[in-house]
């Protein structure tokens, strides 16, 4: 131990006389500062004084050891063995105590410390106060153990492993054996070995040859196994090493470790059998070959696979019979390049490639190849596994994801990818255009004549399309009831539109399906890649912004797509966020129009929609109201209208006079076909407290012919309901005999159009007359829109006309307004 001893702290002290607190007074510097810690302990083991190195030790002031017991700062499981030894001390058993022990710090760590106590005695020999010091020996007593621990493993592992350590000295012929049986001193011994003649002669004849062919270089490892006869009982060794230069580079020892391998050989051969069985009966082929790429191995599922016998192709280079046979030099040259790299380990690869069977078919595989070292030597095994069919599934799979499946034509994922290989080719501006086809009232034929007739129809569709474009387009589905056609080398823009225009005159003549005759109208729209479209999908958009044009026209046209018609789309888009916003913040209103008679008394008014928007200002209904349709918004903004129109109602309905009068609203074909409509009609008047027959519900032809079945059945409910129906802009749409006698409708309103030129243009005053006879025919009540004049309404008068509104009367007025008209004689 370093440092004072107990002899020397004595020696350099005077001892405490009578209060041992006061040891500033009576003891010198030495032990406050020397570097073990120190205690002055009395016979019953209290502490009497401490230094500061004892109380950096423990983590722990003066005041916290003064009159303590000692033993409270040993380890729990070493006071026993302190007290005992300390207590000797006192009794005068021993002079000295040295023991090796452990101590609690303040934190409740445990510190290895080395105690040694002795006594101070009075002149007469009696035992006046005991002194301690401690060292700290936590580093060496890890140290220790450590090197225990090390020493432990290796002779663990060496009788675990059942290892022999040996060193042959290449120069004097002496071999040196050491087993894991402890020597003397603890460590691993040398046992007597015979030489290496003998050893050889244990070593079976077939493996000699191991240990005599060639030998190691300094520094480079070997490993071998071989086999031992132990008096006719044969056993398997497995030596390793490394071998021993000089300064001159000559190899003079080999040193490794010999360890008996037999039961890893027989569970090898174990598995070996076992991996034999399994790879004939493999469903995928198996091939192994040496290190030159020589077959050593072929099972039957090879034989089946390439059509070669096994005994036709061991031996020879698996590349010839694997390989296609312009993939063979590349493969050998690899094979060749892997033996020559001396590489211990490489990491299994796994491909697919091009293979041959022995009647030239190619078919493709997926390989999985490992490569596996044995006694030095690289060995190759290989599985292949046919993939022909799973490709063939994958060509399926893709053929799904980009062909559309009812109709076989590309969808809009392929279309795109052409349209933008063709604009990646440098083509010039111009050279390839886009038609976007919609079927117009497409949904009335699914809704007429079922899915399937209508997923035949489509299918017929694309038939045709394919045969009226030109070879090099492509057709397209887009979607729904849409389609894209792909027009690639033009040579002027122009072509373009001409290909449209023979689509439309091409789908003139009626589809075949399913035994009846379908004539379908188109609405195209085309645009070019040019300047103002420099990608796929901004000429995709554009040419769908011309065909919503032409459909808004009418339908079954072909437009060319414009820049002011993409201004007139981003105007809807903003209208449309604009007109959500205004719903919900109560910008859009209601105007009341009166309908009178020709002798001027009021009978009923229209409920029309108007907006007013805070920094746009009024917007016409002509803008917004088709927004309002296109986007669905029309089902809240025309409950909104009848919902207030019938709350004023009611209240004007209460005045004296009035309790007869009744109002017109507008229903779009969006309502039509919401399937709440007539719940959402019996539920706003039930709220207003108002009779059925208070209000008329006005619909278009348009709406009856777009969506015919669906329709009637919402109109012939609400005619149960006893609504009053009118048909609105009556002779714009599709005047049909058929439609007035299947639909329950009451009134007919004669559209604006014809009412202007009434008197002044014999054909729309002859169209008028026939549309007021036909009405009393039917026993229905006829109404003119837009009457703006004396005499507009002087001949409507004198034609038979039952009731009109115009201006020739009044605008459409707000709530207020109408209010005050009701109190104005002229109508009453």
């Amino acid at each position: 131990m370093g440092g004072s001893t107990a002899s020397d702290l004595l020696a350099s002290v005077e001892p405490p006389r009578r209060d041992i607190d006061r040891s500033e007074e009576r003891f010198p510097g030495a032990f406050d500062q020397s570097p073990l810690g120190g205690l002055i302990l009395d016979g019953g083991l209290r502490i009497l004084q401490s230094n500061l190195a004892i109380q950096r030790l423990l983590g722990r002031r003066a005041d916290e050891l003064i009159g303590q017991d000692a033993l409270a700062f040993a380890h729990p499981e070493d006071r026993e063995e302190v007290r005992r030894e300390v207590v000797r001390l006192f009794t005068g058993d021993v002079d000295e105590v040295r023991l090796a022990t452990r101590c609690l710090q303040a934190s409740g760590e445990a510190v290895s410390v080395r105690l040694t106590a002795s006594l101070v005695r009075d002149e007469v020999g009696n035992p006046r106060y005991g002194i301690a010091l401690v060292e700290d020996i936590t580093a060496a007593v890890e140290a220790s153990l450590e090197t225990e621990h090390e020493r432990e493993r290796l002779t663990k592992a060496l009788e675990a492993g059942n290892l022999a350590v040996w060193e042959l000295d290449l120069v004097t012929g002496v071999f040196t054996m050491w087993d894991h049986a402890e020597s003397a001193s603890g460590g691993l011994a040398a046992r007597p070995a015979p030489d290496f003649t003998d050893f050889l002669e244990r070593v079976v004849p077939e493996d000699r040859h191991l240990f005599l062919e060639g030998q190691p270089a300094p520094g480079e490892s070997f490993a071998v196994d071989y086999r031992v006869d132990d008096d006719g009982e044969i056993t398997w060794r497995r030596s390793q090493g490394r071998a021993v230069g000089d300064a001159n580079g000559r190899t003079v020892a080999l040193r490794g470790t010999t360890i008996d391998v037999t039961a890893t050989r027989e569970a090898e051969a174990e598995a070996a059998a076992v991996f034999r069985r399994t790879v004939e009966v493999a469903h995928d082929a198996f091939v192994g070959a040496d290190a030159q790429g020589r077959i050593t191995d072929w099972n039957p599922a090879a034989e089946q696979m390439f059509g070669w016998p096994a005994e036709e192709v061991l031996g020879e280079l698996m590349v010839d019979h694997v390989f296609v046979a312009e993939d063979r030099p590349y493969y050998q040259d690899r094979i060749e390049a892997l033996s020559a790299s001396g590489a211990d380990q490489l990491p299994p690869v796994r491909f697919e490639l091009p293979t041959q069977h022995r009647d030239g078919t190619v078919f493709p595989v997926e390989l999985s190849l490992v490569v596996v070292t044995s006694q030095g030597r690289h060995h190759m095994r290989a599985f292949l596994r046919d993939i022909g069919e799973r490709r063939a599934h994958e060509r399926d799979r893709a053929n799904r994801v980009l062909v559309d499946q009812m109709t076989g034509l590309p969808n809009r994922t392929l279309l795109v990818d052409r349209l933008e290989q063709a604009m990646g080719r440098g083509t010039p501006p111009g050279a390839n255009a886009v038609l976007f086809i919609d079927l117009d009232r497409f949904k009335s034929v699914n809704e007429v004549s079922g899915h399937g007739v209508g997923d035949a129809v489509l299918a017929a569709v694309a038939g045709r399309l394919c045969e009226v474009v030109r070879p090099d387009d492509t057709v397209a589905r887009h979607g729904g009831d849409e389609f894209i056609v792909l027009c690639e080398n033009l040579t002027v823009e122009a072509d373009a539109a001409e290909v449209a225009e023979r689509i439309l005159d091409a789908f003139s003549r009626p589809l075949a399906v399913a035994g009846r005759r379908f004539t379908m109208d188109l609405s195209i729209g085309v645009a070019v890649a040019d300047r103002t479209a420099t990608d796929a999908a901004c000429v995709i958009r554009h040419a769908d912004i011309a065909m919503q044009h032409a459909k808004a026209l009418g339908g079954a046209r072909v437009e060319v797509f414009e820049p002011e018609v993409a201004d007139r789309s981003a105007r809807r888009l903003d209208l449309e966020q604009e007109l959500r916003r205004g719903l919900s913040s109560g910008q859009v209103g209601v105007v009341y129009q009166p309908v009178v008679t020709f002798g001027g008394r009021l009978v009923s008014m229209e409920a029309l929609a108007r907006w007013e928007h805070p920094e746009l200002g009024p917007i016409s209904p002509a803008e917004f109201i088709p927004v309002a349709e296109q986007t669905g918004l029309i089902v809240d903004l025309g409950a909104r209208v009848l919902n207030e129109a019938c709350g004023q109602l009611a209240e004007w309905r209460n005045r004296p006079g009035w309790e007869r009068l009744t109002m017109a609203a507008n229903l779009s074909g969006r309502q039509l076909t919401e399937p709440d409509l007539v719940s959402t009609v019996s539920g706003i008047l039930a709220t207003h407290d108002l009779p059925i027959d208070a209000i008329c519900l006005e619909i278009t032809e348009s709406m009856l012919m777009d969506d015919s079945s669906r329709a009637a059945a919402t109109v012939d409910e609400l005619a149960e309901l006893g609504v009053v129906l009118a048909v609105d802009d009556f002779g714009t749409g599709y005047s049909s005999l058929l439609y007035l006698r299947r639909f329950p409708v009451h009134a007919l309103k004669l559209d604006w159009s014809f009412v202007a030129g009434i008197g002044t243009n014999r054909v729309d005053t002859a169209i008028v007359a026939s549309m007021v006879d036909l009405a009393r025919a039917l026993r229905l009540v006829s109404i003119a829109e837009g009457v703006e004049t004396q005499a507009q309404a002087e001949a409507l008068q004198a034609q038979g006309c039952d009731l009109a509104q115009g201006h020739h009367w009044a605008p459409p007025l707000s709530a207020e307004a109408f209010g005050r008209l009701l109190d104005d004689s002229r109508f009453t």
